[in-house]
C-alpha cells in the first residue's frame, strides 16, 4: 500500500486534490491499471502519458501524478491529484524513496557487453537457495529499474538489476537508486558510440556503477580488461575476476566441447569448482565466471553453483544454436550487434564444427555515429581474412563492408524477403549459419523464416 503523504515525501509534490488517502499500487500503464492504484503519466519521444490520465482513471485508477505544468488539463477529474515537477524523476524518486528502505542485499551489472547474460546466469543460481528480484528481459532503464523496485514484494533477500545506458548520465543515475551492495562491470567495448562519443565516453560512463556503489560495498573489476583493472577506490571493497590473468575469481578450460559448450575448473575465492557450461564462444566464460563469483559473495553453497551453470542454458536470440527442420544449424545472435560482440560471434562460429558448409547473415551495426564506417570497413577486412562459404549482408551501413570483402561468396541485400529467397535456395542439410544484427534490423525473423 501507498499513503499520498509518502508520494507527497519521496517527490516534494503538491496536493492539488485529495479523494483517496491510500493506494493498492502504482501503475504507468493506463491500459492494465488495477482497482486502487494511482497513475504515473511518463513521457517518452513519440508519447506523453498525460494523455492518458482520464483513461487510467475511467479504468479504476484512483489518483494520478501529473507535471505542475500540465495541472490545467486535468482538474476536472474528481481524483487525488499530486503536482510534481516531472513525473519521470517522480518514478524514479520514488523507487529510491522506497530502495533506502530495503534490507535486501542489492546487486548491479553493466556492461558494454555480456550483462544480460550475466544478470540470468546470476538469477538462476541465486534462486537455488534465496528469494530473488529482478528487472526481467532487458529492462535496464530508467524506467524499468524504477517500476522493479517499485513492485518489490515480501523482502527478498536478493535484487538483482543490470543496468544500461547510451548517453552520459544513465548509469550515474541508475546506480543512485540502486544503490548497490555490491558492483560489478563485464567489459567496456564500442557500443552506443553515438550517444557516448568514444571508448574513453563509454569507459567514464560505465565507471559511474563504480564510483557511485555505495560505500563500504564491494566492486568487482574484469582483471582481463586494460581500461578497468586500474581503478581504484579506497572507499569500497575491491575483487577481480579474470580468466587471462590472476584473480580472486578465475576460470581454466579443461575441454571445449564444440556445440556442447566446455568443461571448466573455476577458483571462486580460493575454492576449486568443476563444472560445464552449455554456454557458446570464449566471451560468454566471462559471463558465467562474473555470475559463479557474485553468487559466491552472496553466499551461495559450491554445489548449488555448479548446479545451476550446468543447467543454464543461452538466452533467445544470444548465441542461441536452433536445429531447423531441414537439417540444418543456426547460431542465433540476433538480438543486438556491436563492433565486439559481432567479432566475438564470428570466431567462436569459426571454431565450430561443422559437418555441411558455414554461412554467415549479417546486418548493420548500429548507434556508433563517427565512427560507423571504420567499424563497418574494419567489418569488412575480418571477413576478407577467413573462408566461408557464404557471406549474407543485410541493412545500410553494412554495405561498407560489403565493399572491404574482395574474395568468396558474399552477397549483398537491402530486402530482407530477397535475402531470405536466396538463402532457402542454398541451404543443405548439416550447413551451419550465424545469424547477427542490430536490433532495430529484426534478425529474429529471417532465422524464423529459415527454421
Amino acid at each position: 500500500m501507498w499513503d499520498y503523504r509518502t508520494i507527497l515525501e519521496a517527490t516534494n509534490g503538491e496536493l492539488i486534490r485529495l479523494k483517496s488517502e491510500s493506494f493498492s499500487g502504482i501503475s504507468t500503464d493506463s491500459r492494465t491499471i488495477r482497482k486502487g492504484e494511482i497513475f504515473i503519466p511518463l513521457k517518452g519521444k513519440r508519447y506523453d502519458g498525460h494523455d492518458f490520465i482520464k483513461a487510467a482513471i475511467l479504468n479504476n485508477g484512483v489518483g494520478t501524478l501529473c507535471d505542475q505544468e500540465k495541472i490545467g488539463r486535468i482538474l476536472d477529474l474528481e481524483t487525488t491529484i499530486i503536482a510534481v515537477n516531472d513525473t519521470n524523476r517522480a518514478l524514479a524518486q520514488i523507487a529510491s524513496f522506497k530502495r533506502k528502505r530495503i534490507s535486501s542485499k542489492f546487486v548491479a551489472i553493466t556492461g558494454s557487453c555480456g550483462k544480460t547474460t550475466t544478470k540470468e546466469a546470476l538469477v538462476h543460481i541465486t534462486r537455488k537457495e534465496k528469494l530473488v528480484v529482478y528487472n526481467e528481459k532487458n529492462y535496464n532503464n530508467i524506467f524499468g529499474v524504477s517500476r522493479t523496485i517499485i513492485g518489490m514484494e515480501n523482502d527478498p533477500q536478493v535484487a538483482i538489476f543490470e543496468l544500461g545506458t547510451n548517453s552520459f548520465g544513465e548509469i550515474r543515475d541508475l546506480t543512485r537508486i540502486v544503490e548497490p551492495d555490491i558492483s560489478a562491470i563485464t567489459n567496456v567495448k564500442p557500443a552506443h558510440l553515438e550517444g557516448l562519443k568514444s571508448i574513453s565516453g563509454v569507459l567514464n560512463e560505465k565507471l559511474d556503477l563504480f564510483r557511485y556503489t555505495k560505500e563500504g560495498g564491494t566492486i568487482l573489476i574484469n582483471r582481463d580488461d586494460e581500461s578497468l583493472r586500474t581503478f581504484k577506490d579506497e572507499r569500497k571493497k575491491i575483487l577481480y575476476f579474470g580468466i587471462k590473468n590472476r584473480a580472486d575469481f578465475s576460470l581454466q578450460i579443461e575441454r571445449d566441447c564444440g556445440w556442447e559448450g566446455y568443461e571448466v575448473v573455476l577458483n571462486l575465492g580460493g575454492k576449486r569448482l568443476e563444472t560445464k557450461t552449455k554456454l557458446l564462444g570464449f566471451h560468454n566464460l566471462y559471463n558465467i565466471l562474473l555470475a559463479a563469483s557474485i553468487a559466491a559473495l552472496l553466499g551461495i553453497d559450491e554445489e548449488k553453483i555448479r548446479e545451476g551453470i550446468e543447467e543454464f542454458g543461452s538466452y533467445p536470440m544470444r548465441m542461441n544454436p536452433r536445429r531447423s527442420k531441414r537439417g540444418y544449424i543456426i547460431l542465433d545472435d540476433t538480438y543486438n550487434s556491436n563492433p565486439s560482440s559481432v567479432e566475438e560471434a564470428i570466431k567462436t562460429f569459426k571454431e565450430l564444427p561443422c559437418e555441411g558448409r558455414k554461412i554467415v547473415v549479417l546486418g548493420d551495426m548500429n548507434e556508433l555515429g563517427e565512427y560507423s564506417s571504420y567499424y563497418h570497413r574494419k567489418l569488412g577486412m575480418l571477413l576478407n581474412s577467413l573462408d566461408f562459404e557464404y557471406v549474407f549482408l543485410f541493412g545500410e551501413k553494412i554495405r561498407e563492408s560489403y565493399e572491404e570483402v574482395k574474395k568468396g561468396s558474399i552477397f549483398y541485400f537491402d530486402d530482407r524477403e530477397r535475402l531470405v529467397e536466396k538463402l532457402l535456395s542454398i541451404l543443405r542439410d548439416r550447413d551451419c549459419l550465424l545469424i547477427k544484427g542490430s536490433r532495430s534490423l529484426n534478425m529474429d525473423l529471417i532465422v524464423e523464416e529459415i527454421i
